[in-house]
């Protein structure tokens, strides 16, 4: 008999692998699994611009058909560099990422619904990066680090009001994956699909209708950056209304019209997104309810 009857584990500090108190069988193979669902496929997720937070990715139950609308920001006029962060997953090692932006107009095979066509980034300008361009996932790390932070700057000045800028950080990671130890039998390249999807773009399986297609790059889902009017706009906004009771409105200086210097303080300064009393209220239940589970 196989079975385990003692060190099972707890709930305590269920995803916290470095945690003595509530480790064992059970909560180890929880951890695996959802390790196992994370490294399915590369991600990334652009999270903040001039240090605003942005809100989630990904919304269920709604579509992302019309990307320019789906994740919006606005800047203010004559905006001379905008910083954006970004975070990467469904790997361990991050071998390199970068921030790509174009208008538009000019990359109309970009959507918010599939990666974009290979070598979109000879179409697209690169941003200037701010912190380290590689590094390792949290659920690479032995010592309970958390996932890296990714920064990097683009030039808008030479972008007029009202312009649309399409925003995407890419990252190529795993490339060890391909890369088979001298002492292993048979002489083999990687035969699964998570090995080959992230490192060899010549690989393509199709089978009830699902496609799995390799490439090297990964991208985000777009983000749109609007430059502002004349109206002397303050602050960068998130225009998004991904969720029914988030539907910001642009925020005005109620001041003259004339020129300003965009990347002073008082110009930089995120204007964040009010939370309705819907919101408050199912964090509070949300809350409420693990507080509940956790004392059973």
């Amino acid at each position: 008999d196989k079975i385990p009857t003692k060190n099972l584990g707890s709930s305590w500090d269920l995803l916290n692998g470095f945690s003595v108190a509530g480790n064992g069988h059970i909560s180890r193979n929880i951890r695996l699994s959802l390790l196992a669902a994370e490294l399915v496929q590369p991600w990334l997720s652009i999270r903040n611009v001039n240090e605003l937070e942005l809100t989630d990715d990904i919304v269920p139950l709604t579509s992302r058909a019309n990307c320019q609308d789906y994740k919006r920001v606005l800047i203010p006029p004559k905006s001379r560099k905008v910083v954006i962060e970004w975070v990467v997953g469904g790997s361990l090692t991050i071998n390199v990422t970068k921030l790509w932006y174009a208008k538009w107009s000019d990359v109309p095979d970009v959507t918010c619904e599939s990666q974009p066509p290979v070598n979109i980034e000879e179409q697209m300008t690169e941003g200037t990066p701010i912190s380290a361009t590689s590094g390792k996932t949290s659920y690479a790390s032995t010592s309970g680090a958390k996932t890296a932070h990714f920064s990097a700057s683009m030039d808008v000045s030479d972008f007029k009001e009202h312009d649309m800028l399409v925003v995407m950080v890419s990252a190529r990671v795993d490339q060890d994956w391909a890369t088979q130890p001298g002492n292993v039998e048979p002489k083999k390249p990687p035969q699964s699909h998570m090995a080959n999807a992230r490192t060899n773009p010549d690989w393509h399986h199709e089978s009830a209708g699902k496609v799995i297609q390799g490439r090297l790059d990964w991208f985000s889902i777009p983000l749109t950056i609007e430059v502002g009017s004349t109206q002397k706009t303050v602050g960068t906004l998130e225009l998004s209304a991904r969720l029914p009771y988030e539907v910001p409105e642009p925020y005005y200086d109620a001041g003259d019209d004339d020129d300003i210097d965009s990347n002073t303080e008082e110009n930089i300064q995120p204007q964040k997104n009010s939370q309705s009393p819907i919101r408050r209220i199912s964090v509070f239940l949300i809350c409420l309810i693990g507080l509940v589970a956790a004392g059973l």
